[in-house]
């Protein structure tokens, strides 16, 4: 591996810029509940999906 191809983690001259280190719990936290709100809206969205084709086919069958 070339030392020139050097993440921006891993720069001199940007040095900790994005270590877990110097980020604030804060800002840890919102990340943390984006991530688990994008989760849950996901799922939902595929169980609703799911839910009105299974209605679908149901009320096909039935009638």
């Amino acid at each position: 591996m070339a030392q020139d191809s050097t993440t921006p983690e891993l720069s001199s001259e940007k040095r900790n810029t994005y270590s877990p280190a110097t980020v604030p719990p804060s800002v840890i936290d919102t990340l943390r509940q984006k991530a688990y709100d994008k989760a849950y809206q996901t799922a939902c969205w595929h169980s609703d999906r799911y839910m009105r084709e299974y209605m679908s086919d149901f009320e096909r069958i039935r009638t």
